[in-house]
């Protein structure tokens, strides 16, 4: 399996309007990966540090949040602190799985979990037993122990097992391989 194409927006580059364009990318993605600092948010949508150096409720991108899962958008990766309001609200507006972490975790412990969880998906595991793995792989990593605690999953009620999907070029060979 080969790597997914990837989209980055990177310091004042990654802005709201940068975001919310992304989101509504016709061609749609597969999973959206934060890697910053993010906070829980009074009115219960969690906010998202950008690169601009602007704050943003996610409640400031949820159309596009909904766009974007109606397109094939099925996992919001959120390596950043307290997550957890980010990884609801990704939930209800279509997002079949979001990780995250639910409480601040030192800054090499969120680097490996989310290394390793990427580097499982892309191994071809599904996104539980990733999460699993990882979870054992931080609770045996010195400095790090209690961080296996804060990783969490938030699943919508419908949500089918998380795996990659397959190249198109993969996945004709294994139809052409299944067919008489």
């Amino acid at each position: 399996m080969g790597r997914v194409e990837l989209r980055c927006l990177e310091s004042a580059a990654c802005t709201l309007v940068a975001l919310r364009q992304v989101l509504l990318d016709p061609i749609g993605w597969d999973a959206l990966l934060f890697l910053g600092h993010s906070e829980a948010d009074p009115n219960g949508g969690g906010r998202l540090h950008l690169g601009d150096g602007s704050w943003v409720s996610a409640a400031a991108f949820q159309s596009e949040l909904r766009s974007a899962a109606q397109r094939g958008l099925a996992l919001a990766l959120f390596n950043s602190c307290s997550g957890l309001q980010l990884a609801h609200h990704a939930v209800r507006a279509g997002i079949a799985w979001a990780v995250c972490f639910l409480e601040p975790v030192p800054a090499p412990a969120a680097a490996l979990a989310f290394a390793h969880v990427l580097d499982a998906l892309e191994s071809g595991s599904d996104l539980i037993a990733a999460i699993d793995n990882t979870r054992r792989q931080l609770a045996a990593t010195p400095a790090m122990e209690g961080c296996d605690l804060l990783l969490a999953a938030v699943a919508a009620p419908t949500a089918a097992p998380f795996h990659l999907p397959l190249q198109r070029r993969r996945q004709m060979l294994l139809r052409l391989a299944q067919s008489n």
